[in-house]
């Protein structure tokens, strides 16, 4: 009985010496894997930004034109509210 406990413990132990690789080889997969996660997040974030800034942008030039387009007939009549 006690040979075939110890076989037993023998057999797990290199059932387990197999299995090392497993949960190493998954950790490795997984850093990869929340690389990419990262990477999309990344890209998502650029592309609201760029986004962003493009609609953002439009409306400053936009306000920048009326403030001039206003200004134009005063500077080319010589208006200075005298």
């Amino acid at each position: 009985m006690n040979a075939e406990l110890i076989e037993r413990n023998q057999g797990a132990k290199t059932a387990g010496r197999g299995c090392e690789l497993g949960p190493m080889r998954f950790r490795r997969e997984e850093r990869g894997a929340v690389a990419a996660e990262y990477a999309l997040i990344l890209m998502v974030v650029a592309l609201a930004c760029v986004f962003g800034l493009t609609t953002l942008g439009s409306g400053i030039s936009n306000g920048i034109n009326a403030i001039a387009n206003s200004l134009t007939p005063v500077i080319a009549h010589g208006d200075h509210g005298d």
